[in-house]
C-alpha cells in the first residue's frame, strides 16, 4: 500500500497553542466494565490466586518447607 503523503512540519495551518496546555490531554471516560476488571476481577484473581496455592500446598504437603515456615512466621504472633 502507498503511504499518505505528509505535510511539512513548518506548513502547519492551525495556530500553536501554548505549551502549558499541550503538555496534558484531556483523560477519556473510563468505562465500568474496565473499572471492574481492572479494580475489582484483577485482584481477587491475584489473591485469591496466592491464597488457594497455600491452601493446596499446606493440605497436601504439611511436612514440606512452605508448609513449616508459614507455621514458623504465624507462630511468631
Amino acid at each position: 500500500m502507498a503511504q499518505p503523503t505528509r505535510a511539512p512540519a513548518n506548513a502547519s495551518t492551525s495556530p500553536k497553542k501554548s505549551s502549558d496546555t499541550d503538555d496534558a490531554e484531556p483523560a477519556a471516560p473510563q468505562s465500568r466494565l474496565g473499572w471492574l476488571l481492572g479494580w475489582v476481577v484483577t485482584p481477587t484473581l491475584f489473591f485469591g490466586g496466592i491464597f488457594l496455592a497455600g491452601a493446596y500446598v499446606g493440605a497436601n504437603h504439611p511436612d514440606g518447607w512452605v508448609s513449616s515456615s508459614v507455621q514458623w512466621v504465624t507462630g511468631l504472633f
